[in-house]
Order: structure tokens, then sequence, then C-alpha cells
């Protein structure tokens, strides 16, 4: 082997080597998400509605963190066509911040009206409340609910 032939190999080794080094730290040095969850949640379990009815899902946010939490916030989305649901407070910051370790952020409450029905006899979907800590998503809790005549 000519020593052309041997540098070249020689860079080809180096340049896959440090593709590995970044491509592994990139994948392993990511912050990660905060430890902040949903507390005393309720409803639990399939809620029935009748038409023009609606509930309350409640709950509270611990945080875990030895910091204060002042980006907090939930996104409530459902599954279905919004004719027939309505929600109170789709996506809203929790206010005031969470205190540091073992903070909670007291009762908070979404309210869940069901709408018309028309000629359905029946309607189901999921509601899905995320809580997100500044981009990261920390926690999701789901309620299923039934709307009927």
């Amino acid at each position: 082997m000519n020593v052309k032939k041997i540098g070249t190999i020689a860079v080809i080794i180096v340049v896959v080597g440090l593709v590995i080094t970044f491509a592994s730290g990139a994948v392993n040095t990511g912050a990660k998400a905060p430890n902040v969850k949903f507390v005393a949640f309720s409803p639990d379990g399939k809620q029935t509605l009748k038409q023009d009815q609606s509930f309350l899902i409640n709950f509270r946010v611990h945080n875990y963190e030895p910091k204060d939490i002042n980006n907090a916030r939930i996104v409530t989305t459902f599954s279905g066509d919004s004719r027939y649901f309505g929600i109170d407070r789709p996506d809203f910051v929790i206010s005031p911040p969470i205190g540091a370790s073992n903070g909670e952020s007291g009762d908070q409450k979404i309210q869940v009206r069901a709408g018309e029905l028309g000629d359905q006899l029946a309607i189901e979907s999921k509601f899905t409340l995320t809580l997100y800590v500044g981009l990261d998503i920390t926690d999701k809790r789901e309620v299923d609910v039934r709307m009927e005549k």
C-alpha cells in the first residue's frame, strides 16, 4: 500500500469516528423534561352526558422540581366534531407560578359542554389534557365522554 492510500483510509476513519461521536452526543445531551405532573385528577372513567349538559374536569399540577415553574400550561383537545362538544379553556397558562419542591397549582377546572346531537342517537369522544412546561410535554390524562339524547 502506498502512503496516499493509507492517508485516505486514515481520514475516512477519523471522519466516521467524528460523525459517530457527534451523533451519539446529540442524542444523549438533550435536557430532561421537568418533573411536573397532574395530581388529584377527576373524573375517573367514562362520563355520560345528555344534550346541553356539562361536567367539570378537576385537577392540580404538582411541581417536583427544585425551582419555581412559571410556564406551565394545559392544552385540552378531543376527538370528533366540534359541533358536539365545547371546552371553556382549551389552552391556558397556570398562574401564579407553581412553587419549587412539592409546590402545587391549586385547584384547576375545565368545563366540558355537550351540544345538540341532531340526528345522532349518541356520540363518544376522548378528551386529552396535555401538561406542557415550556415546550416539553410532562404529563397527559384522558377522559372518555359519551353524549346521549
